[in-house]
């Protein structure tokens, strides 16, 4: 699923974010620029985004969601593993805490990710959220589209 947010109705950032964590981050949301050069305006977007994805994943996990008996695990060590390599400590702005020992890894959102990072090479099936952004509507459906799908 690809959600597209568009600058003028940010205000319904906060009404997905619900069904973006229950659904356990099996969304990829494309942040969409839509003036020229308002790349501050981008980044308010981004930044509210992550704070209201930070706010549900609190709300349903507690502060520390690897210590939730309610959270669940990565199936087995094998995924567990892959699922790190995928994360770009660097790119983390919530999560990216992990425990080997049960397999879990905490819900996990990166911003400034780009095509070629590791986490846009295959499919997540885990609790890592990239986020991408584009200059315009056109533009993320031709990137979309130029990649295997």
């Amino acid at each position: 699923m690809v959600i597209i947010i568009f600058p003028d109705k940010a205000t319904l950032i906060p009404v997905f974010c619900d069904y973006l964590i229950t659904q356990n981050f099996s969304v990829l949301i494309f942040c969409i620029k839509i003036k020229d050069k308002d790349s501050l305006r981008v980044q308010i977007i981004i930044d509210q985004l992550t704070d209201a994805i930070k706010s549900e994943i609190r709300r349903q996990f507690g502060k520390h969601p690897l210590e939730n008996p309610n959270y669940g695990k990565i199936i087995n060590r094998k995924h567990f593993q892959r699922l790190q390599g995928l994360i770009d400590s660097s790119k983390v702005v919530i999560g990216g805490q992990s425990d080997a020992k049960i397999l879990r890894i905490a819900p996990t959102v990166m911003k400034n990710v780009t095509w070629e990072d590791a986490v846009m090479g295959e499919e997540i099936f885990g609790p890592i959220l990239p986020i991408l952004t584009y200059e315009s509507l056109d533009d993320a459906i031709q990137t979309v589209e130029s990649h295997p799908h």
